[in-house]
């Protein structure tokens, strides 16, 4: 048997990188699990009511775009959290508050995640690019979203769009724009040789 050497903290730091690359490029897939009531199949489907037909949705997350990212950090704006409350005698009392809250906030941050660019569709009218959003397609899914989201579910689901977000690369390009104006003014100080 080969005995395998423990890997550098470089080599880690790699594989961690190169997995992460993965993660974002492949994006993450889960169901939501729903009920749909539909009339009995026949003629006489049309009077004795409607069936429940469990049903499995299956919903895609991949690397967000800017305008993407800009909807959602919109909405997370407002998601506040009293952290003195949450160490009190009364947790329980605010986490109902909050769920209550912002239950269906956090629903329509993961709809603007599975949507992505596929909100805004783009229609050429008279030689020119008109961008419309698709609001209703947007409330659909954050209603199928908050009936069938389990808090546990949303939990690892907001974990992977921070994962998938990606905003290490979003943080380091303003840092390399900010960087590199070529119109940035150049001190006295800085410019004297001596």
């Amino acid at each position: 048997m080969e005995e395998t050497k423990p890997l550098s903290d470089k080599e880690r730091l790699n594989a961690e990188r190169k997995e992460l690359n993965l993660l974002i490029g492949r994006g993450i897939s889960f169901d939501v699990k729903r009920t749909v009531y539909r009339r009995r199949p026949g003629l006489l489907g049309r009077f004795r009511g409607k069936v429940p037909v469990p049903e499995v949705v299956s919903y895609r997350i991949q690397e967000p775009t800017l305008s993407t990212l800009d909807r959602m950090s919109a909405l997370q704006v407002d998601l506040t959290i009293n952290e003195d409350a949450m160490r009190s005698e009364g947790a329980l009392r605010e986490a109902r508050h909050m769920t209550g809250a912002h239950s269906r906030r956090l629903a329509r941050i993961v709809a603007t995640a599975v949507m992505g660019q596929d909100y805004v569709q783009i229609h050429q009218k008279g030689g020119r690019t008109v961008y419309v959003n698709d609001d209703a397609g947007l409330d659909e899914l954050t209603d199928i979203l908050f009936n069938g989201l389990a808090p546990s579910q949303l939990a690892e689901l907001v974990i992977y769009i921070n994962t998938i977000s990606n905003l290490g690369d979003f943080c380091n390009s303003i840092r390399l724009m900010s960087a590199v104006r070529t119109t940035m003014p150049i001190r006295v100080e800085e410019n004297k040789e001596g």
